[in-house]
């Protein structure tokens, strides 16, 4: 069956879905196959089967995200959609590569390692799609990790990932009742699902995770809260945004503001992972992408020299098109300034090319 799905995926584009049976007590293997294959006609159980698929989509014909219990973040429907197998992992990467991954898999496994990450972002964006795509593959490997996610105001969860990466008003700033919002948030949400009795908070000893990995600035409350329940256990902090580390260095300015606030707290991670950008990084951070436009305006700006160079030089040549496909994530406000900055660019420098640029701008999808 898995392979039948992976192939189904693969090379149809269409979404594999298994349902499990819910037969009655006094049901047996061979009542079932009999109530399936001889008393309902085909057309019935087609039908029957199409309804239970649609629940799994939403009105955007997606599939559904599903938070279930603790905020865990259920991908691909808590897999019953099943896009993939140990062999499409496999054989995305080299015989030495996979023999490393084998290595790490079993040694976790042989010690009962849990995992745990928590963001503030369950869907759309670049935390997400990594973070589902590695539970995709944790599932096949059979390593016990976990995302976890709470929803709060977009808006307020956001300023200070936009200040920081200096992408707001200059005037704008996260005033301390937003601070204490966030702190707020954090609490209620540790202490009503993460810290509960085998909570994902709690000691390793207790049922917690073994690791915690936190992936967002909008989420630093946890950090003296995970290493206060068990000081040992490792926190690793991945900082996944373009920092300004030039305008935090501006003592007083809204990004020195936000970035200390945030480390009064973050600076409990055992661990501070960066892009390996040396500009991303406050200078206080110890020895050891661009995210809100992702360089688009750079983009156009490329491809209006590329155009001109393929004018002049080959006149008789189809220039190709360009299509920028932004896909941003469930909670980020900046969406449609970006979006909207994109267009008026193309209009204001380059009206002549608009005929041959597509800027589309996707929901978020994992």
């Amino acid at each position: 069956m898995p392979a039948l799905c992976r192939q189904l995926w693969a090379e149809l584009d269409i979404i594999p879905i298994i349902l499990d049976e819910e037969p009655d007590i006094n049901a047996t293997a061979k009542s079932m196959t009999r109530i399936h294959f001889e008393r309902k006609p085909i057309d019935e159980q087609a039908e029957s089967l199409s309804r239970k698929c649609i629940r799994f989509f939403g009105p955007n014909n997606l599939p559904l995200l599903h938070v279930g219990f603790r905020g865990r973040v259920e991908v691909d429907s808590d897999f019953h959609i099943q896009l993939a197998d140990r062999n499409s992992f496999r054989r995305t990467v080299r015989p030495k590569t996979w023999a490393a991954i084998d290595h790490y898999t079993s040694d976790l496994k042989r010690r009962g390692v849990k995992i745990a990450f928590f963001s503030a972002t369950s869907q759309g964006g670049g935390v997400s799609l990594m973070r589902h795509a590695l539970l995709r593959l944790a599932h096949e490997l059979e390593i016990d990790i976990k995302c976890h996610d709470q929803t709060f105001s977009a808006s307020r969860r956001r300023t200070n990932h936009n200040i920081l990466q200096g992408v707001t008003a200059p005037d704008e700033r996260l005033s301390r009742d937003n601070q204490q919002h966030l702190v707020n948030w954090i609490q209620d949400n540790a202490e009503r699902y993460w810290l509960q009795r085998e909570g994902p908070l709690c000691r390793p000893l207790d049922g917690g995770a073994d690791v915690i990995i936190i992936d967002d600035p909008q989420m630093p409350g946890l950090f003296p809260i995970a290493k206060g329940i068990d000081p040992q256990r490792p926190v690793i902090y991945r900082s996944h945004i373009q920092m300004r580390s030039d305008l935090i260095a501006i003592t007083g300015g809204p990004q020195a503001e936000v970035w200390n606030y945030l480390w009064e707290q973050i600076h409990a991670a055992d661990i501070f992972i960066s892009h390996p950008v040396a500009d991303f990084v406050p200078k206080n951070i110890p020895s050891h992408r661009i995210d809100p436009a992702k360089g688009i305006v750079d983009a156009l700006v490329a491809y209006e020299k590329f155009y001109s160079q393929i004018s002049t030089l080959h006149p008789e040549m189809k220039i190709p098109k360009l299509v920028i496909c932004g896909h941003g994530s469930i909670d980020d406000p900046n969406g449609s300034i970006v979006y909207d900055a994109v267009l008026r660019h193309m209009e204001n420098f380059m009206p002549h090319l608009t005929a041959m640029i597509c800027v589309l701008r996707l929901g978020p999808s994992d």
